[in-house]
């Protein structure tokens, strides 16, 4: 059976109860006279073809309408998707000049393995990476997440923080994104989708070129891990070589 013809049965027998409304959205619909409650056992039947996927079971509903791999991005568990970013970001923290240079990557699932960017790219510059999610997405990948990382800079940038840029990608291609603040390994998410930028961070007042400023909104988003490790400060580093030199 198709997935869309899975998804219109389920939905038709589930409009179809006349408990429809008191049933939860988690649950499956009450049972009507004409259909018998199912028993406890064959309610996990479906799960078996789920199960074979290196992510976490889906929710009741993607088990019982069969995903497929390219429909789990939105039920991947997000304790797995987390559990790989904190890796990539790892990955990326320690690539060649990683402490002092952005790197950037994806998160995907190909063939119902969720993974990342095996080569995070980098513009070598310490505020500024490129997010082409095309460049870094091979045949068959499905976009399940963004990461990169904010060097340790503290006197100049907010590295625990997220840029303005940083959400336009996450609203954009709508998955959640995760940053690296290097001065502390902790990796943080924003999620289009639940997270609200009002809702964390700080509000900093910014200079324009022009000499005006104005005041900005940057969301921490939520803490969820910990590459175990940071990177130096780039701001103690550059006054010791600026009192060195002069």
């Amino acid at each position: 059976m198709s997935i869309k013809v899975a998804v219109a049965v389920c939905l038709a027998s589930a409009l179809a109860s006349p408990s429809f409304a008191q049933v939860p959205a988690s649950a499956q619909a009450a049972p009507t006279a004409e259909t018998p409650p199912a028993a406890p056992v064959e309610k996990q039947a479906p799960v078996a073809a789920a199960q074979t996927l290196a992510v976490p079971p889906a929710p009741f509903f993607a088990q019982q309408v069969s995903l497929s791999p390219s429909q789990w991005p939105y039920f991947a568990g997000e304790a797995a998707m987390q559990e790989t970013a904190v890796r990539a970001l790892r990955w990326a923290f320690y690539a060649p000049n990683g402490y002092r240079w952005e790197y950037s990557g994806i998160l995907f699932i190909h063939e119902g393995q969720l993974g990342y960017s095996p080569s995070p790219r980098t513009l070598q510059k310490v505020d500024a990476v490129e997010m082409d999610v095309e460049r870094q997405r091979a045949p068959g990948d499905t976009l399940v997440a963004l990461y990169h990382t904010h060097p340790c800079k503290s006197e100049t940038y907010f590295p625990q923080y997220f840029s303005p840029q940083d959400l336009v990608s996450a609203f954009f291609y709508r998955v959640p994104t995760f940053i690296l603040d290097e001065c502390t390994g902790k990796v943080h998410e924003f999620d289009p989708i639940h997270d609200r930028a009002a809702d964390t961070g700080t509000v900093v007042k910014v200079l324009r070129k022009d000499g005006s400023s104005h005041w900005l909104r940057l969301p921490a988003g939520r803490i969820v891990g910990d590459i175990g490790d940071n990177g130096p400060d780039l701001s103690l580093i550059e006054k010791i070589m600026n009192r060195e030199m002069y």
